[in-house]
């Protein structure tokens, strides 16, 4: 059978993705060190966390802009939780949250904007999608992306914290991710532009079925060369949060789950 038939076939029967089965997790981003303390259960120190989170991201040498994050938070015998960061383009009036995070949620489960995995990197090529229209006057276009399929058990854990990469709009900037361990690595034409960051937390084989596996994923990129991937000066990006928590009042008994979101950036 020629390759080229085979290829295709074969690459869905592997039992992992040929591009993340060489990015094995690595150490937590220094700014990370906050999420295994943290254990907000109400907008207030929600709203905090995502922004000191943020902050210090951008403290870093490069202004870095932290675009996506999906991780475990603290955990204890009666309090156990997850926190995303999720970034959209929107024009109008500003949107409410739940929204944002409805978008993403499809996107990850609908395929959409997709990445193209070539085995030894992945290539974002440029997307012309319509805008959605959303309550309010407001418009939006996604600014994460990720490629959900040939995914297979060995790169299950990764693959439950949906990894994403910049969505790309311009035609003319190759967008490119090369993986090593830890994560992958972003590159703009020949520029550095960022890093998606892979790594355990609080390792354990296994995790509570309403919240993901003990390990992280997020996406930091350089603010000043991220601009020329975007879809025109008419829109801005936003930055949300979701804290997805389980709690009971003794060490032992039943469950109760909670979700909050909100916006990391002000209006």
């Amino acid at each position: 059978m020629p390759e080229d038939v085979a290829r295709s076939p074969a690459l869905i029967a592997l039992p992992a993705s040929l591009l993340y089965v060489q990015v094995p997790p690595g150490d937590m981003p220094g700014w990370s060190k906050a999420l295994l303390d943290a254990a907000p259960c109400n907008d207030k120190t929600a709203s905090e966390l995502a922004r000191a989170l943020t902050a210090n991201t951008n403290k870093q040498g490069e202004r870095c802009k932290l675009l996506y994050l999906n991780a475990p938070l603290c955990r204890s015998d009666s309090y156990e939780a997850e926190f995303r960061i999720v970034s959209c383009y929107v024009k109008g009036a500003a949107a409410e949250s739940e929204v944002i995070f409805r978008l993403q949620d499809l996107l990850m489960t609908d395929g959409g904007p997709a990445t193209v995995n070539r085995g030894d990197d992945a290539v974002v090529p440029p997307i012309a999608q319509r805008p959605l229209d959303a309550p309010g006057n407001v418009q939006l276009l996604p600014a994460l992306v990720a490629d959900v399929r040939d995914t297979g058990y060995i790169t299950s854990g990764i693959w439950q914290r949906c990894p994403c990469l910049p969505a790309n709009y311009a035609d003319r900037e190759v967008l490119r991710a090369v993986p090593r361990p830890g994560g992958l690595d972003l590159m703009l034409n020949v520029h550095e532009l960022g890093k998606m960051t892979y790594w355990n937390q609080q390792w354990r084989p296994w995790h509570r079925p309403q919240l993901g596996p003990p390990c992280g994923v997020a996406l930091e990129i350089q603010a000043e060369r991220y601009s020329v991937l975007g879809p025109g000066a008419e829109w801005r990006l936003e930055r949300h949060w979701e804290l997805h928590w389980i709690s009971r009042e003794k060490d032992w008994g039943e469950w109760e789950e909670h979700r909050l979101c909100g916006r990391c950036d002000e209006p």
